[in-house]
């Protein structure tokens, strides 16, 4: 665990073409090539990284209810400053996915998972098509996180404000 979380402090740090083993031995104070035993080639690597971004971000996602109140504090949780570091090396494995088709698999799989927990709210409130309504959800979920990356804070109250809404529109009820 200790490589993969170093590897994510690099992502989020030095992007994705930062992200070398000689870069994750230097944030462990390993002597070079320590990482590569472990991983042997920079796919490996960059793997590992999303392995455990997605091990914490369901783990976040699982423990809390499916309300709007509850994804609220999800977010919350996701944009407190400790965990901008996750957040960042998230958007990096994002422009990855891109042009990798392991990381995009490797990131398809929890982003359908925190779907089908948007869906389930938004069944349980009522939504006509809640799968739908959950993509759209999550991809506004995802458009906030990426405006608070680039410094429009959002606050608590805010992320309310913006949500109940839409939910409301979501939902059909305006």
């Amino acid at each position: 665990m200790a490589i993969s979380d170093a590897a994510i402090v690099v992502l989020a740090e030095e992007g994705a073409r930062g992200l070398t083993h000689r870069a994750v031995d230097r944030q462990l104070a390993l002597p070079d090539g320590s990482t590569s035993y472990y991983f042997r080639t920079r796919s490996a690597l960059m793997s590992c990284a999303a392995d455990r971004l997605v091990a914490l971000d369901m783990a976040d996602v699982d423990a809390v209810g499916d309300s709007i109140p509850d994804l609220v504090q999800l977010l919350v949780h996701w944009l407190a400053p400790v965990r901008r570091v996750r957040l960042i090396a998230r958007f990096q494995l994002f422009v990855e996915a891109t042009r990798d088709p392991e990381i995009r698999g490797l990131l398809n799989e929890p982003r359908q998972a925190f779907v089908a927990h948007a869906a389930r709210s938004m069944r349980k409130a009522g939504a006509a098509d809640a799968k739908l309504a959950a993509t759209v959800l999550v991809g506004i979920v995802e458009g906030l996180l990426l405006n608070e990356l680039i410094g429009d804070h959002v606050s608590e109250d805010r992320l309310r404000r913006i949500l109940v809404p839409v939910q409301r529109a979501l939902l059909g009820r305006g």
